[in-house]
């Protein structure tokens, strides 16, 4: 006989926070320095549009359209990361920098606003170019898509920054 499944209340909530998914399968909690939570909500463009994917930009390309759209979608995610998180000062022009001792761990949840939208890789590597000096030590990500029951485009992040135990 299998085993039972466990029934949930009709109308509770059984969806976890983006903060709780992203803690509960990282490193212990004595290394967690830092968390950091946002959501972005639509675009640049359009308020309750899906979030952009990355552009690659060369030094010929930096100019057109495509990439200024995409430098203007990484603002937008910084303005609403230090909107959220007021006490973080960059000291470069991103938010994050991370030290030798640190490592960091992303989590993203896409609620896309219709059919049309980028890669859910595309969306990360966007969000990782607006908030990280340097991203080489991100060292665990995982990303969410679904489509908004809303309609309204949003993205929830959350950042943990991690000291390393030498």
């Amino acid at each position: 006989m299998p085993p039972r499944r466990s029934k949930t209340k009709k109308g509770s909530n059984d969806r976890v926070s983006p903060q709780k998914r992203a803690t509960a399968t990282t490193a212990p909690r004595k290394g967690i320095c830092a968390t950091y939570a946002f959501t972005v909500s639509g675009n640049q463009e359009e308020p309750d549009g899906s979030p952009l994917g990355y552009n690659r930009t060369t030094q010929a390309s930096k100019w057109n359209a495509p990439s200024r759209k995409y430098e203007d979608w990484k603002n937008f995610v910084v303005g609403a990361f230090l909107r959220a998180n007021p006490q973080v000062k960059p000291t470069s022009w991103k938010p994050l920098t991370l030290e030798k001792e640190q490592t960091a761990r992303v989590s993203l949840v896409v609620h896309w606003h219709n059919g049309i939208h980028a890669d859910l890789d595309n969306v990360l590597k966007g969000v990782l170019d607006a908030l990280f000096t340097n991203d080489k030590n991100v060292d665990w990500l995982k990303a969410e898509g679904e489509m908004a029951k809303d309609g309204k485009g949003r993205m929830e992040v959350v950042v943990l920054i991690i000291r390393s135990e030498n």
